[in-house]
């Protein structure tokens, strides 16, 4: 349409440069933004390292040859989402029905076996008291390289993953 106007009235080719010049200015600042602070604030609204979170189970799983349940805390939006999301692209379907959701009361009344893993919010202070109140320790804490924090560029705890002695 610009193009169209341009060439129909001669005398507004200097406007067309200007809007052209604004929309690259535009795009530059957008970009730098974009690739740039734009993950440090937007990390969580994604659910933080929820990938690393995946790979540090999915890592412990292949290390035990008796595969115990993964428990994932509910609190975690969409978690059974990510899981079989990652497992899926880690190409590991055969634990994608490993893993379910529970609840902080599920969790305390559950029979956990040997071995059990559970992941929630490094910040959710329920569910990691009663994952330890049932005696399970923790085996990973799971950084976002996006957050800075007072600790530093991706020191930021996100997840715990607790296992069952």
């Amino acid at each position: 349409a610009m193009a169209y106007v341009v060439e129909r009235q001669q005398r507004l080719m200097a406007l067309a440069a200007e809007v052209l010049i604004a929309c690259l200015a535009h795009f530059a600042v957008f970009g730098r933004d974009y690739f740039g602070e734009y993950r440090a604030r937007s990390a969580m609204w994604f659910n933080g390292n929820i990938r690393g979170a995946v790979v540090a189970a999915v890592a412990d799983l292949d290390r035990r040859p008796d595969r115990p349940p993964v428990y994932l805390s509910s609190g975690i939006p969409r978690i059974e989402w990510y899981w079989r999301f990652h497992v899926a692209e880690l190409e590991r379907l055969d634990l994608a029905t490993r893993a379910r959701p529970v609840s902080d009361p599920e969790l305390e009344a559950l029979d956990l076996p040997p071995g059990a893993l559970y992941l929630c919010f490094a910040a959710d202070d329920r569910a990691r008291s009663i994952a330890e109140a049932r005696g399970m320790i923790p085996i990973a804490t799971i950084t976002d390289p996006n957050v800075i924090s007072e600790a530093g560029p991706g020191e930021y705890p996100v997840y715990v993953l607790y296992r069952l002695p």
